[in-house]
């Protein structure tokens, strides 16, 4: 022992040595560090359960993984994000919820319940149009005849965004800074079609763009806006397509308590895998001329420089469910360049 206590005093150095890995062991072999996290991502975990597939437009078209070569810009992403849970309304409550929305467009009738594809509706209907109310989702469409006197003068641009905003406002189904677009258009037909720059236009088109907690709704189902608002030039709402579930909407801008969860969203590496395994679905294939391409056309060279997190409009068992949205670009089999968007989900079950 004497000689080995000698050895140290002359050589410090294997001390220091010595200290140094008897602190490595420690902390490597530390109980602590013997606990294994159970990654998040797990069924146990998950307040709601796996989440079901978003609802994608089914005309769509899905590449093969060797059909083309993708490649993913990376943006900021969170790491989670709340999945909504929509309640449960009664009849009469949806009824209650629905009828000034309808009553203040001119829907004065009692509506009537009304079974179509096996989901229950409520439907407001008179000579001048209809109103038509999901009361599962909450989505509504409606569409009345333009005005008869003309005899004022014709409304301009923003005062069609502001009668449409401020009606939308007061059912609480917008909040006041929702991003918004306004195409003139002009009756052709029987039919409203985007108005020429130098023709005068017989109505407004508005289309809104709105969020929850920041995050877009996306309207997977079709290439449509989510919020379309149409005013003639005497300042009447005349036909409007609401896609997202207006009651949960009102709810959340109402700060109403709601059922929600806390979901992990794909991570870069998950999310390129799953472009490069061809797992997404693209529905918009545009010219640069503006016309849009069958969405079921082969493509090649993609390559999505674009990626939103946001929630579908249309809502899948009852919840309101996250969605990546991609745009980039691609080239058809005539080598053409066209742009592209497409969805995948935003969660891994």
């Amino acid at each position: 022992m004497k000689k080995i206590i000698n050895f140290l005093k002359r050589k410090p150095i294997v001390i220091l040595l010595l200290i140094t890995i008897l602190i490595i062991a420690l902390l490597v072999y530390s109980p602590k560090s013997l606990i294994k996290t159970p990654p998040f991502q797990t069924n146990q975990n998950l307040p709601f359960g796996s989440l079901p597939q978003p609802s994608i437009n089914p005309f769509s078209n899905t590449p093969s993984p060797l059909s083309a070569v993708s490649q993913f810009k990376e943006s900021f992403l969170p790491q989670s994000i709340s999945v909504y849970k929509l309640p449960s309304y009664s009849s009469q409550e949806t009824i209650n919820f629905f009828t000034p929305i309808a009553k203040e467009i001119g829907f004065t009738q009692t509506p009537e319940n009304k079974i179509i594809d096996n989901k229950p509706y409520l439907l407001w209907k008179s000579d001048n149009g209809h109103f038509l109310a999901d009361q599962q989702t909450g989505y509504f469409n409606f569409k009345t005849n333009l005005s008869q006197n003309s005899n004022n003068p014709p409304i301009t641009k923003k005062d069609s965004l502001y009668i449409a905003q401020k009606w939308l406002e007061r059912h609480r189904l917008v909040s006041s800074n929702t991003p918004s677009q306004i195409i003139p258009l002009v009756i052709y037909g029987q039919t409203l079609e985007p108005a020429p720059e130098t023709n005068q236009p017989d109505a407004f088109k508005i289309d809104f763009s709105p969020t929850i907690n920041k995050f877009p709704l996306f309207n997977t189902v079709n290439n449509e806006s989510t919020i379309i608002i149409t005013i003639d030039t005497q300042g009447k709402i005349i036909s409007g397509f609401y896609n997202p579930p207006a009651i949960l909407i009102s709810s959340i801008l109402q700060n109403k308590e709601l059922i929600t969860a806390d979901y992990p969203i794909k991570t870069y590496q998950q999310i390129t895998e799953d472009i490069k395994n061809g797992l997404l679905t693209i529905t918009s294939i545009k010219q640069s001329d503006g016309q849009y391409l069958l969405s079921t056309i082969p493509l090649s060279n993609i390559s999505y420089n674009k990626t939103e997190l946001g929630y579908s409009t249309n809502p899948q068992s009852n919840y309101l469910i996250p969605i990546f949205k991609l745009t980039g670009t691609a080239k058809t089999q005539a080598n053409q360049q066209v742009i592209i968007e497409a969805y995948m989900p935003a969660t891994n079950n």
